[in-house]
């Protein structure tokens, strides 16, 4: 495969949002190395965005899996796979590559039709029986970074380096791009302190007095919010700060992405919008407490990371982020500490 550019590549990558946005070094190395090659994507639902708006990205397939289990049955479902499975099975790919490495992915790829499969070996895979469905297992070496994990996988297959890393500009629909201008933004940080699993952030009493810090630096501050009870907290503290805080609007991720890039600085608690930013050319500070900062950060990043207080120590993800009662590891995080991170980050 080394000797032979490949026309067409299948790229399986369901989800989540960060494991995406992860994935985009894979696209700018085949595009760098083979600039001729058609690149297609096989996502989940939600992180669709994020594919569909990547400009070297030629197809994008939309999976459903959550909607399809709930109602395997029925007309309407049967007919989404039916069609799913049309549609990918119409190009014959030189190369599919699942760095999903689940079943879910592996019964994905069974609509391709491929000459060549790739995945995850029986040690590194997220679930093992996935390595019996490729033609050649890649075992990436242990402790690396998210994103050099999954470029160890094409840097195996055709023996060539990795590019230097690029911004990535998503396309903007009309509406979007008439959105971005409404904003007028002005230079200045963008904090994101919320994440899906609240033993990802830190404590609120710890982030107000970090914006009061950042506010008095004489820098335009914007907050990201998404569901209610975000909102709500967002919408508190910036009635705390008297208002030296704005509120960023519900933006789609794409258009996030630019928002990001125009601020130029970014603090985040979770991968997605660390990630985002820094492939919009962001600086950012990242906050890490039961996900390895080593692992899970931009290689650029500057990031705060905070220790088990039960002695629990792990390579990816804490065994316990959903379970752990307190989420002290980021939670008592001191404030000194953050202010302190804060400003040798900013300088």
């Amino acid at each position: 495969m080394d000797q032979v550019a490949p026309q067409s590549i299948l790229i399986i990558k369901t989800s989540a949002l960060g494991d995406v946005v992860h994935t985009y070094p894979v696209i700018h190395y085949l595009k760098t190395h083979f600039p001729d090659c058609q690149i297609d994507w096989v996502v989940e639902k939600g992180a669709a965005p994020l594919v569909k708006s990547h400009p070297d990205i030629r197809h994008t397939f939309i999976s459903d899996t959550k909607k399809w289990r709930k109602s395997l049955f029925s007309k309407t479902t049967r007919e989404e796979i039916a069609e799913f499975r049309r549609r990918v099975g119409k190009e014959d790919y030189c190369l599919l590559i699942n760095l999903q490495g689940n079943l879910k992915s592996t019964l994905l790829s069974f609509s391709a039709r491929a000459k060549k499969r790739v995945g995850y070996s029986y040690g590194t895979a997220p679930e093992s029986l996935s390595a019996l469905f490729v033609d050649q297992r890649i075992h990436p070496p242990k402790g690396q970074n998210i994103r050099n994990e999954y470029l160890y996988f094409v840097e195996s297959l055709f023996g060539l380096p990795a590019p230097s890393p690029m911004p990535v500009r998503l396309t903007l629909n009309e509406k979007e791009q008439e959105e971005l201008e409404g904003l007028n933004l002005k230079e200045g940080i963008l904090i994101c302190p919320f994440s899906a699993w609240k033993n990802k952030e830190v404590s609120l009493e710890s982030l107000f007095k970090l914006l009061l810090h950042l506010s008095k630096k004489e820098q335009t501050l914007y907050l990201l919010s998404g569901n209610k009870r975000e909102r709500a907290i967002a919408e508190s503290l910036s009635q705390r700060t008297s208002g030296l805080v704005q509120l960023l609007p519900l933006v789609s991720l794409p258009l996030l992405s630019h928002v990001m890039g125009k601020l130029g600085k970014v603090i985040a608690c979770d991968s997605l919008p660390l990630h985002l930013a820094d492939t919009a050319g962001a600086k950012t500070l990242g906050l890490f407490g039961a996900s390895s900062s080593k692992k899970y950060a931009p290689l650029e990043s500057l990031n705060l990371q905070g220790s088990c207080p039960y002695g629990e120590t792990f390579e990816k993800r804490c065994r316990k982020l959903r379970s752990c009662a307190t989420g002290d590891c980021i939670k008592k995080l001191p404030v000194q500490t953050l202010i302190n991170f804060s400003e040798k980050w900013s300088s």
